[in-house]
């Protein structure tokens, strides 16, 4: 299995629970969210195609090519159901396989992100492809970082972004491209869905905001939506947001509510 994982449990008997990753991130970022987690569920950590330390080039990562990664590993490890949570382009990821595999999905937990790409959501993603081509690595961290991370987040944590801009230096400039090319493409029907899904968004999200979410929840079946502290990167800028909202969602979704 060439797929980058992790899996943290505490006991076979517990249901199964896989995190996807934002765009840029590898399985290493949910490293705080999983003190809680790991309580109630066998969680499923990995890299997808362009992602983590040995990625595999290719011009560029289609949407339903990124839900396959997930199947074979799934298959691959027996699991037969299984609960998602997934942040940015993991939450298109997770929205598709439940809308692929319904009778693999229990409840999927969506945070920060989108459907379809609408002509401003291409015109946001476009300016870090064309940051990456006319500029290195740390270029483009610049131009999609205000995209990215709540206002709040950035004035008390300068230092960790610094180490993010040092690490994004460090990532396949070719593996990014190939990224940002497929968070292009691709749809999800989310009439599809049979899961109950839980929408969470940033209350500083700039790239997918409420109202975005407001209409998948409009267009899913069974879907709850939630703001949350922090930008489109909400639950790895704080990962209480998982302990607080996530984990009482997938245990008892009437714990949470608008």
């Amino acid at each position: 299995m060439k797929t980058e994982y992790q899996v943290h449990s505490t006991s076979t008997d517990l249901p199964w629970l896989v995190l996807v990753n934002g765009l840029f991130a590898s399985y290493d970022l949910w490293e705080g969210c999983l003190g809680k987690l790991t309580e109630h569920f066998q969680v499923l950590c990995y890299n997808s195609q362009g992602q983590g330390s040995a990625p595999f080039i290719k011009y560029e990562y289609l949407l339903d090519e990124h839900v396959d990664v997930l199947v074979d590993l799934v298959d691959h490890l027996g699991i037969e159901k299984t609960h998602l949570v997934g942040i940015s382009n993991g939450g298109r990821i997770a929205l598709k396989f439940a809308s692929l595999y319904p009778q693999r999905s229990m409840k999927v937990v969506a945070c920060d992100t989108y459907d379809e790409v609408t002509d401003i959501m291409g015109m946001k993603i476009k300016s870090w492809l064309r940051a990456q081509e006319v500029g290195d690595q740390k270029h483009r961290f610049d131009i999609s970082s205000p995209w990215i991370f709540g206002e709040t987040f950035v004035q008390n944590n300068k230092d960790l972004l610094s180490s993010f801009r040092e690490n994004a230096a460090a990532q396949n400039k070719e593996a990014i491209a190939g990224l940002i090319r497929g968070a292009l493409s691709g749809k999800v029907e989310l009439e599809k869905i049979e899961s109950p899904v839980l929408y969470l968004v940033g209350e500083e999200d700039v790239l997918t905001p409420f109202s975005l979410h407001e209409r998948m929840g409009h267009k899913t079946k069974k879907s709850v939506v939630k703001k949350i502290a922090g930008g489109h990167a909400s639950l790895y800028e704080y990962p209480e947001n998982i302990e607080n909202f996530v984990v009482p969602y997938l245990i008892e979704p009437s714990e949470v509510s608008l």
